[in-house]
């Protein structure tokens, strides 16, 4: 064998081995990609159903966040908050603590930072999202802010009516208008030294007194400058003392007074006065034996402007009371009372009782000229209640059935007015919805005030006794009669007990439905 074929041998030898070595490194080569490929597609796989189910769980936190305010605020038309401490609308809110977004996940709900104030309440919610094993938790602040009227009170009559008021059955109306009780002094009597002139008055109750008020004490006048828990800081007024004086017994509270002294009056006067929010314009009063007509009123400067139509008063001491011109019965057409009840219309005022019918065809508030607007103008919701029909919408969602009132503001349709009031106790202001054609019977109590917007088409019959005040506006038209608009019929046995006192604190104690809000630019994740 020549050196020439061993070499060509020994070659070929070479090269085969060389191609296995080639092919297996290729092998293993491929299956290191292969491995690498499907490890970093596993873990891509893995990574991205990490991320989906954190997202569905950072969904599912928000829409907890997102859906609240209009789950709380329905809610509340059928389960209102009616607490008064930080605890009682925690457990109020644990309604709220789960939300369920059927396959996609859940939102639990948690209250944090929960803190209540007479103007509303204030907390955080925590909502964290689960889904497939994920958690994520995101956070929102927000406040609920109780429902309330203008501390304004416009009521000038116990029952109140654009269209014709038919009185020919035997309702009773009467009543105490412009002061009356309020509270009692709590405990033992304070003595009030003759050189002082405050004093901090313990209570029973201080709901409806209100900061600039007047009240009367074991016959001395006080303004009254501060509330502080269950007492009044209070400033004497009037009369100058020569002894000590005990403070004892009822407060009695003067819905309107001046508030400044005045040592020489002009005509017209323009005068400081407790309250000028309840006043409306050309509206009749009567101050120190002297009457006027308002004729205008400064809410900012809490002034109103009188012109006199009688003897003008020499002067004016702070603390003198103003006697609105209240009566049992106000329509802006004529009002028709049962001949032998003329007496069952009354008005006591300033200590004097006035009938409001001397006649079955005379009656004081019949065709009142603040209730017979020419000028297709708005004005009955802003005379009876200081705002328009739009703010009061805005302030007072309609609720529906089942209904609850203790110290509320309802409003609701006309169809549900007698499963909402018959055979119950109820208390706070009820606003009707549209044209009612019922019998309102049964043994059935309201105190406060009832405002139909509409017409009250149907008979005050039963025992239905309203402690408070009743206003009707008829329709359609807001706050002009029309010839669609029906008599307001209390035919029946209808007793309405007004006291002006009492029903102003009814209507400033009374809430409307919680509207709970979001705090802007509070969102956070955590």
């Amino acid at each position: 064998m020549t050196v020439r074929t061993v070499r060509l041998r020994k070659r070929r030898q070479q090269e085969g081995i060389a191609l296995v070595v080639v092919l297996l490194l290729t092998a293993i080569i491929l299956t290191i990609v292969v491995s690498t490929t499907a490890t970093l597609a596993l873990g891509a796989r893995g990574g991205g159903v990490n991320e989906r189910t954190s997202y569905q769980a950072l969904l599912a936190a928000e829409s907890g966040l997102n859906t609240f305010a209009v789950r709380v605020n329905q809610y509340a038309q059928s389960h209102p908050y009616t607490g008064s401490s930080a605890d009682d609308l925690s457990t109020w809110l644990t309604a709220f603590s789960t939300y369920t977004l059927g396959s996609f996940g859940t939102a639990t709900l948690t209250f944090q930072n929960v803190s209540v104030s007479p103007s509303g309440a204030t907390f955080t919610v925590s909502s964290q999202g689960a889904a497939s094993g994920a958690t994520k938790n995101v956070l929102q602040d927000y406040k609920l802010s109780p429902g309330r009227l203008p501390l304004q009170f416009r009521s000038r009559a116990a029952l109140t009516s654009l269209p014709p008021i038919n009185a020919n059955g035997s309702a009773s109306i009467q009543g105490q208008a412009n002061d009356g009780v309020i509270t009692q002094v709590k405990g033992t009597s304070i003595t009030l030294p003759v050189r002082s002139n405050t004093v901090s008055l313990p209570v029973e109750d201080t709901t409806g007194v209100l900061v600039g008020d007047y009240v009367k004490v074991s016959g001395a006048t006080f303004r009254v400058d501060a509330k502080d828990g269950g007492s009044l800081s209070l400033t004497r007024v009037s009369p100058a003392l020569t002894s000590p004086l005990p403070l004892s017994g009822g407060v009695t509270l003067m819905l309107n007074a001046v508030a400044a002294s005045y040592n020489s009056i002009q005509d017209p006067s323009t005068l400081r006065v407790s309250n000028a929010g309840d006043f409306v314009v050309g509206e009749k009063i009567n101050v120190a034996n002297a009457t006027g007509v308002i004729q205008s009123v400064d809410l900012v400067n809490k002034t109103v402007t009188i012109d006199w139509t009688s003897d003008i008063p020499a002067k004016l001491d702070e603390g003198t009371q103003i006697l609105r011109d209240v009566t049992a019965m106000r329509s802006a057409e004529d009002i028709s009372p049962k001949k032998n009840k003329l007496d069952g219309y009354s008005m006591t005022s300033g200590g004097v009782t006035r009938n409001d019918c001397s006649s079955p065809t005379v009656c004081v508030g019949a065709r009142d000229p603040l209730l017979r607007r020419t000028d297709n103008t708005p004005f009955f919701t802003q005379d009876l209640l200081g705002l328009s029909d739009a703010e009061l919408n805005d302030l007072v969602p309609v609720s529906r059935p089942p209904f609850t009132m203790k110290n509320e503001i309802r409003r609701i349709s006309a169809q549900d007015f007698d499963s909402a009031i018959k055979n119950s106790n109820f208390s706070g202001v009820l606003i009707v919805d549209g044209d009612i054609n019922s019998n309102v019977n049964g043994n059935t109590t309201f105190n406060g005030l009832i405002y139909f917007r509409g017409n009250q088409g149907g008979k005050f019959n039963g025992n239905l006794t309203v402690n408070g005040a009743i206003a009707v506006r008829g329709g359609p038209i807001e706050g002009i009669t029309t010839n669609d608009d029906v008599a307001t019929d209390i035919t029946g046995n209808l007793t309405v007990n007004y006291n002006a006192v009492q029903l102003r604190q009814r209507i400033f104690n009374s809430t409307a439905v919680p509207h709970v809000e979001v705090s802007p630019q509070t969102w956070r994740q955590r």
